[in-house]
């Protein structure tokens, strides 16, 4: 989700391997990334940013280069909400006790 927002926003090429190193290095802890089918507490929400979000790329990617302040508003918030969220959800209580959330849907069960 990172990589195709930044590439429509034109960030600098340093932004965006420094974005993309930050977000390789989550993955040597235990963060807790969102799947929007996975979280069933928070599913609606979810997909439909997602969605939100995949509509602005396609909309965004067919204006190139041009681009509305509102489609770079929505494009970077739909990313912001799943980091946000994900953020939420790694530092919440019941996470940092190590007790895994029922909401949380795991392969095999």
């Amino acid at each position: 989700m990172i990589v195709p927002t930044l590439y429509l926003l034109d960030t600098s090429k340093w932004l965006t391997a420094a974005a993309c190193v930050a977000l390789a290095l989550t993955q040597l802890t235990n963060w807790k990334f969102v799947h929007p089918m996975q979280v069933k507490r928070f599913r609606p929400m979810t997909v439909s940013v997602t969605v939100l979000w995949l509509l602005m790329v396609l909309l965004m990617t067919w204006h190139l280069p041009h681009h509305s302040d509102v489609a770079r508003v929505l494009l970077l918030a739909c990313p912001l909400y799943i980091v946000g969220l994900g953020a939420w959800r790694t530092l919440s209580k019941s996470a940092a006790a190590g007790v895994v959330a029922p909401d949380v849907h795991h392969a095999g069960t």
